[in-house]
């Protein structure tokens, strides 16, 4: 897989993922820098404006489980170990390997447990 650089900064979401047990830093698309892949689910490395590294899951897509709408493209990444408050923050992710394509669950149970198997693969592929 060609690497993908995506420079943003940190806008409010939802919050759905925290709900979930993921809670996602969601990049502004619209002053977003970097060219976007193939819309689906990536395991990246993520630099804080701080020089912080994180292991990251990325979501980029219209996250059709959650949005019935399906027209707003988001950026959003869970960063593995990171606490705390990204909002306003600048965020650098480089793709390293697409996991899976984005898909519809039948389920935020559903969402859930495919978003726990995604962590693993993750996990598995960057280090930390």
């Amino acid at each position: 897989m060609t690497k993908f650089l995506l420079d943003g900064t940190v806008v409010h979401g939802q919050q759905l993922g925290r709900q979930l047990g993921f809670p996602t830093a969601n990049l502004d698309v619209a002053h977003l820098t970097g060219k976007l892949p193939t819309p689906g689910v990536y395991a990246a490395s993520a630099v804080l404006d701080d020089g912080r590294h994180f292991r990251a899951m990325v979501n980029i897509g219209f996250r059709p489980t959650v949005d019935a709408s399906r027209h707003t493209l988001s950026v959003e990444a869970y960063l593995d170990g990171f606490q705390g408050d990204l909002y306003g923050r600048h965020l650098s992710l480089t793709l390293l390997h697409r996991i899976r394509n984005e898909r519809k669950m039948s389920s935020l149970d559903e969402l859930q447990d495919q978003l726990s198997a995604d962590l693993l693969e993750v996990r598995k592929l960057v280090t930390a």
